[in-house]
């Protein structure tokens, strides 16, 4: 269903409807506890009860563990007959008597990573165990058992995130997999998308130079788990905002017995033939020029694991993704063409009863034959005569090849059980990540001002690496008791070091920009470019669970964190305007020093039959980027700009074209605050829980987070006093002047004697806030064969950004073009490109009965609100050159504007077929069911058709995907 409960027994496939009940949904006898502090890294924590058939609890009794990798370990019940335990995520089976190993003996449980499982356990006369279903959740995680693929959804974490987790957003929308291919962005309850951790097995996977970009593509059909923390759930976690978390597969872990060699063929198919349309009359479809379809596409795959030894296991998967799929933005049969690959494979080893050693290795790799994006994009779109690059889709003609590779090996210590001293884990990662786009080195490129169109080569390309290695430690001992209160603490720490790498080029050194068609800008870089930036980090935590009575708990903690930016010594080659440059190292650029405390509550309201109350508060510190050390790097991607005389815009560029000196940008002419602060946010979480039924639950959790101390650009040799307020006419969303619709706009002109003296500095301008507020609420039933889950949020972020309608810049998190002049602000404040406002998601699962033929169903269905924009007004005839201002805010019901509302349905009807040798499970999917053909983003540009609300991006139509998959 979408939300785990912390246990979960597993004694069936997780492909089917009754293995939903066993993987995660909201469960029979479901309760909320008043808190547990998680587990870390990638270990859980169990914990029960051990009673007898008629309900006593039974002291002092043995209970076999046993797992993967021969996995073997007794421990006892306590007097009152209860029983804990951290382990390494994945599936255990609890024995009573040693010497009763069969299934039918014992129960299966899996041991959820990052989580506190609780559960009773029952024995009868014989030693024979079994587990009562799981009766806990976690506040503030949302777990999935990814690999199950029980639900129709796109074959990305983005498309699952957006598909099921309640408070997720994402760009771009994947909500049926035409984005796959996308490296893509998340946010949760409306927070920057840069507040968004990524982590493998509990090891960073984030982009190092724009923190909440993703530096792993999984193969999410190879995951045992996604976990998702945020809200109640932040003690102990190192992201500023919400972490996810990816664990691998074991070994047969969709079997009852895994332990033996197990393996699955698999494939998923589609096609134009089996595609719907759903575009607009002609006039109607505005930029979309033929619906957003797969050609063809198919997906492959095998895996296979099993034992190696008694002693050790091993896990191995392989999958192939192939599309052909149209452009919507250009004419007819341009097509774009994808391949995706990915490769898994992890072992362990149990060097003794407990110790366990595993190592892994994760890679993925991405090709599109056009429609590339370059990452390090924002340092171009940081300049405030940039153009806007709001449309969908990535450059014409820019093919894109990215590589990801991870490897890991860890070691995990059970310390003796008599000691108290619980477990320890040690990691070791190393990451690397090739982001590679390329351009035309002797082309041109042209860019429109209005809407970012480009013609000819793509105007930036960028050979990216991103390396990361690091350490990381969790030691989480046995629950101690100390004046009548339980203190389950965990601590830990990490080293990491990342080198963001940038490797800009652009045609011919240069840009050419034209306004509505009609020369206006020559953008001179200082490219080729070979920019690197050094971020290392050394952090600590520590946390303590305090249990003061069964029904009141407090969480205590906190998180330091000592960074450091600094610049390695680095060298360019000469380009058409800058000569081969070398560069000498320069330490500590940036230091932070941070120390963020945690605090929360749980209270189970007496004889309120399960109402738990709980509260948090939490002080996150955002991470340092290697986009911020860009400003202190004369290496960096820098330039001029400059007036473009020409008769017109078509032919190619001559030097004698080019006009006065208007503009400096970039890192040659940057510097950083020498105390630069840390931006930090301030999180308040209240939330209350409460079981409806016995097999229905509601919740709901309200939340406000205010974003303090943030990081913008000034323009130090270009102050405010060099601009003169002028005033404009501004002719109104009908876009004709002397309507009633008409206003004055006041802009600001740059004094002509300022013009070329930029110098910025990036540092802490007083008073720049954001603040975040909302609820969400959930609800989940089970009945018979029915399994139900709907979620809801109320959302609203508000507070200044950068100008434009993008994701790189309608966001709090990214360095842009806000504050660099006065232009700037204008209508700055208003809603970020993340917030939704209402975000309404529903899960639902049947099973018909044997007489119907067992079909599975299972259906999920989005809503949200659309994408925020400000109309954009070109303004001329003012010394800077043209320009876009925003003549509203953005966002609505605050005076701006937002698109259409996205609404989609995916459904799932399967059946699994018993064969001599594993099972054949055959499935069809039908995306966006009812054909909705939704403007997902729409025209910003002010103009006689702005009030028709043309689209510049429609969802994609309806489609069936046609699976297979061979399981023995």
């Amino acid at each position: 269903m979408g939300t785990q409960s912390a246990a979960s027994p597993c004694c069936a496939s997780s492909r089917s409807l009754p293995a939903i009940r066993r993987l995660g949904p909201l469960l029979a006898t479901l309760l909320f506890v008043p808190g547990v502090l998680l587990a870390q890294l990638t270990t859980g924590a169990i914990e029960g009860t051990l009673r007898a058939t008629d309900g006593r609890p039974v002291a002092g009794s043995p209970i076999l563990i046993t797992g993967g990798a021969g996995f073997h370990l007794t421990i006892h019940s306590n007097s009152n007959g209860e029983f804990a335990i951290t382990l390494p995520y994945g599936r255990y089976r609890f024995t009573g008597d040693v010497q009763l190993v069969a299934a039918s003996s014992s129960a299966m449980i899996f041991v959820a990573p990052l989580q506190t499982t609780h559960f009773d356990l029952v024995i009868d006369g014989s030693g024979s165990i079994r587990g009562v279903q799981p009766s806990a959740r976690t506040p503030g995680i949302w777990a999935d058992a990814t690999s199950g693929r029980v639900y129709p959804e796109a074959f990305s974490l983005p498309g699952l995130l957006l598909s099921r987790e309640p408070s997720s957003v994402t760009e771009p929308l994947d909500f049926t997999g035409l984005t796959d291919n996308r490296l893509a962005v998340e946010s949760q309850r409306a927070f920057s998308w840069t507040d968004t951790q990524y982590k493998l097995h509990g090891m960073d996977a984030t982009d190092s130079y724009q923190p909440g970009l993703p530096a792993v593509v999984p193969d999410i059909q190879a995951l045992d788990a996604v976990v998702v923390r945020s809200g109640f759930a932040q003690t102990t976690s190192s992201s500023a905002g919400t972490e996810v978390g990816l664990f691998l597969a074991e070994p047969g872990a969709f079997f009852p017995n895994p332990a033996g060699w197990h393996g699955a063929l698999s494939t998923a198919n589609t096609g134009a033939s089996l595609s719907s349309t759903n575009l607009p009359a002609p006039a109607s479809r505005g930029l979309v020029q033929q619906a957003d379809q797969f050609r063809w596409f198919t997906r492959d795959r095998l895996e296979i694991g099993g034992p190696l030894a008694k002693w050790a296991d091993f896990y191995a998967s392989a999958s192939g993704q192939w599309a052909s799929q149209t452009e919507p933005l250009a004419s007819p049969a341009t097509d774009q063409r994808s391949r995706l690959l990915y490769g898994n494979s992890r072992g362990r080893v149990r060097a003794s009863p407990r110790d366990q050693f595993d190592a892994l290795y994760s890679g993925s790799r991405i090709d599109l034959s056009n429609g590339g994006t370059p990452v390090g994009l924002e340092a171009l779109t940081g300049n405030r005569l940039s153009p806007f690059f709001i449309l969908p889709g990535g450059f014409p003609g820019h093919r894109e090849t990215d590589h990801l590779d991870f490897i890991q090996v860890g070691w995990t210590h059970l310390l003796p059980a008599d000691s108290g001293a619980g477990v320890v884990e040690v990691r070791y990662g190393y990451s690397v990540a090739h982001l590679d786009t390329n351009t035309i080195p002797t082309g041109q490129s042209r860019i429109e001002l209005l809407g970012g169109t480009v013609s000819g080569a793509p105007p930036l390309a960028n050979l990216a690496v991103r390396t990361r290695q690091g350490i990381e430690t969790a030691w989480q001992p046995r629950i101690l008791s100390a004046a009548g209160t339980r203190h389950q603490i965990v601590a830990g720490g990490g080293w990491k070091t990342s080198e963001p790498r940038n490797r800009f080029t652009t045609p011919s050194d240069m840009n050419l920009i034209t306004a509505n068609s009609v020369p206006a800008f020559i953008m001179e870089f200082n490219t080729p470019l070979d920019s690197r930036e050094l971020v290392r980090s050394f952090s600590s935590f520590a946390a303590d669970h305090v249990s003061l009575m069964p029904s009141l708990s407090l969480d205590i903690g906190a998180f330091a964190d000592f960074s450091r930016g600094s610049l390695p010594a680095q060298s360019s080659p000469a380009g058409a305007f800058a000569p081969a440059r070398t560069f000498a190292a320069e330490p500590d650029l940036i230091v932070w020093n941070s120390l963020s405390p945690r605090a929360g509550f749980a209270w189970q309201v007496p004889r309120s039959h399960g109402l738990v109350v709980r509260g948090t508060y939490f002080r996150l510190y955002a991470p340092l980027a290697g986009r911020y050390l860009d400003f202190g790097n004369p290496n960096s991607l820098g330039g001029s700009t400059y007036q473009w005389i020409a008769a017109n815009s078509t032919g190619p560029f001559q030097p004698a074209e080019q006009g006065s000196l208007l503009l400096r940008f970039g890192g040659p002419y940057s510097s950083i605050f020498p105390s630069l602060g840390r931006p930090y946010s301030d999180e308040f979480d209240v939330g209350a829980e409460f079981p409806v039924t016995p097999r229905s639950v509601a919740s709901i959790h309200l939340f406000r987070r205010d974003d303090k101390n943030r990081i913008a650009a000034i323009d130090t040799g270009v102050p405010a006093r060099a601009f003169t307020p002028v005033s404009v006419l501004d002719p109104g969303p009908d876009g004709i002047p002397g309507t009633f619709d008409d206003q004055r706009l006041i802009v600001y002109a740059q004094n002509p004697a300022s013009l070329g003296q930029d110098r910025y500095l990036l540092t802490n301008p007083a008073g720049l806030r954001m603040l975040n507020t909302g609820l969400l609420a959930e609800a989940g039933t089970e009945w018979r064969r029915l399994i139900l889950h709907a979620s809801f949020v109320a959302e609203k972020s508000y507070g200044p950004t950068n100008p434009g309608d993008a994701v790189y810049e309608n966001d709090p998190g990214v360095i842009g073009a806000f504050f660099l002049d006065p232009n700037t602000l204008i209508h700055a404040a208003g809603r970020s490109f993340v917030d939704r406002a209402y975000v309404g998601k529903i899960q639902a699962g049947y099973r018909l009965p044997s007489a119907w033929g067992g079909i599975e169903l299972a259906s999920v269905a989005d809503y949200m609100d659309g994408l925020v924009f400000a109309r954009q007004l070109l303004v001329t005839g003012l010394p800077q050159g043209p320009f876009l201002v925003a003549t509203t805010v953005r966002g609505s019901p605050e005076g701006g504007n937002r698109a259409q509302y996205a609404i989609n349905w995916n459904l799932r009807l399967s059946r699994q077929f018993g064969l001599p040798l594993g099972r054949f499970i055959v499935s069809a999917d039908v995306l966006n069911l009812s054909n909705a053909g939704q403007r997902l983003q729409e025209d910003d540009l002010n103009g006689p058709s702005f009030n028709l609300r043309l689209p510049v991006s429609i969802e994609p139509p309806r489609f069936m995907r046609l699976g297979f998959r061979y399981e023995f």
